[in-house]
């Protein structure tokens, strides 16, 4: 008896676990408007909350765009533009983004990457005191480019600025703020 109910036990617990794993994944499908806070945008149809791990991997009509301030757990994005609006997406966990590109805000997170990537306007990354953030392979295009780790950054292959004005600055031991155009190891700075 003891071994059936043991199997029952596990079962549920297994059960359980899964669904609370599915309850917290959200991938962005756009198909009702570029509206973050509208569930039907996202799979499943709930609007991500501070315990959602979010993934936007496919270009879709209506491109994300946040309506305020948010707050989630992970980030993985892979495909279509994230347009932050002005506002903060912070992640109490990791973001990762290899693909696709950023507008105008603010990303706040424990640890983070920027891989291939496009992003436009003006744009800060905010990564914990005790952890890296990796940048490779992007292009940001903004006036003011701000990034901040607990370490210098890891720039591998990316351009910053703009083409006679901007502000790049890096963990604010770098900053390229005049009429410069200049390259450190593969990466290229346009001010």
């Amino acid at each position: 008896m003891n071994s059936l109910y043991s199997k029952k036990s596990l079962g549920l617990i297994s059960f359980f676990l899964l669904m609370q794993v599915l309850c917290y994944a959200q991938t962005w499908n756009g198909s009702v408007s570029k509206n973050w806070n509208t569930a039907a945008n996202w799979s499943p149809a709930t609007v991500p909350t501070s315990s959602s791990n979010v993934t936007i991997n496919a270009l879709t009509t209506n491109s994300p765009m946040l309506q305020g301030n948010v707050t989630i757990a992970s980030l993985n994005q892979s495909a279509d533009t994230l347009d932050l609006n002005g506002n903060s997406l912070t992640c109490s966990g990791n973001v990762i983004f290899s693909g696709g590109g950023i507008t105008t805000g603010i990303i706040k997170s424990s640890t983070g990457s920027l891989t291939g990537i496009l992003v436009k306007g003006n744009f800060t990354m905010s990564i914990d005191s005790n952890q890296n953030l990796t940048i490779q392979n992007s292009i940001f295009k903004g006036a003011i480019n701000t990034m901040t780790a607990g370490y210098f950054p890891e720039l591998v292959n990316n351009i910053f600025g703009q083409l006679g004005s901007g502000t790049t600055t890096l963990n604010s031991l770098f900053t390229n703020a005049g009429n410069a155009d200049w390259y450190e190891g593969n990466n290229r700075f346009l001010n």
